[in-house]
């Protein structure tokens, strides 16, 4: 990945926020798409709000902008999806804050992540949202697996197949 201002010293980040638009180039996006086991990235881009929310404690917060291919589950095929979504991580330098456990896992609070350079990477950290925003089982639009079809009613009107209609037949010559 080129390295052009996409990274941000640790030193350089204050409580004042700054925003950073990271846009990755056409040349990288086949290496993502295979880095991701993706058919096709067609483009990806993040807006990010950086901050330091405490001495150790670095925010960053923004959207994620991607097209690309993915795989249906269903049918096997590639189609076309597009992705846009938030999201906020936390970063620390103080490797016992990242250890610590958060009062409540259910709260909105991420773990933060421990940071071991002095700068973040921002294409790498646009690239890792990325991942995290994938349908780890992807279904092109309008595709259905044969037993929810059944199930809809779409196989005509016979219905579902009862899959105990065997054992009345093993009751009948029980008796």
């Amino acid at each position: 990945m080129s390295a052009k201002a996409t990274s941000i010293r640790l030193a350089d980040i204050s409580v004042d926020p700054m925003t950073r638009s990271v846009t990755i180039p056409t040349s990288e996006l086949a290496a993502i798409a295979e880095r991701l086991n993706l058919p096709e990235v067609s483009s990806l881009a993040g807006d990010l709000q950086i901050h330091r929310e405490a001495v150790d404690l670095i925010e960053i917060a923004g959207c994620l902008r991607a097209q690309l291919k993915q795989v249906c589950v269903v049918t096997l095929e590639p189609f076309d999806g597009e992705i846009a979504e938030e999201f906020r991580q936390l970063f620390t330098t103080d490797p016992a804050r990242a250890a610590a456990e958060i009062d409540d896992p259910m709260s909105d609070d991420s773990w933060p992540e421990l940071l071991e350079n002095d700068e973040i990477d921002l294409v790498d950290f646009v690239i890792q949202q990325l991942a995290l925003s994938l349908d780890p089982h992807p279904r092109a639009p309008g595709a259905a697996l044969e037993a929810e079809s059944l199930a809809s009613g779409d196989a005509g009107d016979a219905g579902p197949p009862n899959p105990f209609a065997g054992l009345q037949d093993l009751l009948k010559r029980d008796k």
